[in-house]
């Protein structure tokens, strides 16, 4: 009777364990469906490069297609960026994504196979622009004056769409696309990740002002004197020496 009672025992914790593993599966498999699918694309315009984006990557995003060519998706990237996280300067023909440093691109028509995507004159650094729900969701508020709860829905189903356009099918919408463009090899970088942009400064670059070295030192800009140029040195000393002279 033990024995009878003992294998029941038995068979009872091992259809539990069984059970709790399967409910864990489970969950661990919504886990995975609900998880954010991100992505980051660089855009290099620096020393006049240019960005060339196709007529077909263009369509798919107008038409919320999606993108299998690996090397349009950063294409449909700038694109979107461009669309929702700027702001269009008439005046100038291009999109101002930073005033303070400047920062701006423009597409201009290239051929009749597409765009090329360029720097606008004067723009310096690199920027970060975040596609997400939350900076679509800044963009519906200013361009159409709506509610936050309307706003939130906009964004929430274009994002959907941006998805579907960048990862290949429709997810959940709170995906995180990142546009990295390199203007300049200055050290500063604007990133709009918090939906205002925020400049931070690249530590331990050096550079050189009026004869004299350097360094950043926080990503706030502050800086670290390093040293001076020999040659601005000799003229330095041989300025004071005269001056001290005379005091005698």
């Amino acid at each position: 009777m033990k024995k009878v009672f003992k294998q029941s025992a038995c068979k009872m914790i091992k259809v539990f364990v069984c059970a709790l593993f399967m409910s864990m599966g489970i969950f661990a498999f919504k886990g995975l469906d609900v998880k954010a699918a991100n992505a980051s694309f660089e855009v290099d315009l620096s020393g006049g490069k240019t960005f060339f984006i196709s007529n077909e990557t263009v369509q798919c995003v107008e038409q919320e297609l999606p993108i299998t060519d690996s090397s349009k998706k950063a294409g449909a990237a700038a694109y979107l960026a461009e669309v929702y996280l700027g702001d269009n300067d008439y005046d100038i023909g291009a999109t101002v994504f930073s005033k303070d440093p400047f920062q701006g691109a423009a597409m201009v028509k290239s051929g009749s196979n597409g765009y090329s995507f360029i720097a606008a004159a004067g723009s310096v650094g690199t920027g970060k622009y975040t596609i997400s729900k939350d900076t679509l969701k800044s963009y519906y508020k200013k361009e159409y004056n709506t509610t936050d709860k309307l706003s939130e829905k906009s964004a929430l189903g274009k994002m959907k769409k941006i998805e579907k356009i960048i990862n290949g099918t429709e997810g959940n919408g709170t995906s995180v696309f990142t546009v990295i463009i390199k203007y300049t090899a200055d050290p500063l970088t604007v990133d709009t990740a918090s939906g205002s942009p925020k400049t931070s400064y690249t530590v331990g670059t050096s550079f050189e002002q009026s004869g004299h070295l350097y360094t950043i030192n926080s990503a706030a800009g502050s800086v670290a004197f390093t040293g001076t140029r020999s040659t601005a040195l000799q003229v330095l000393l041989h300025l004071q020496v005269p001056d001290q002279q005379q005091r005698r």
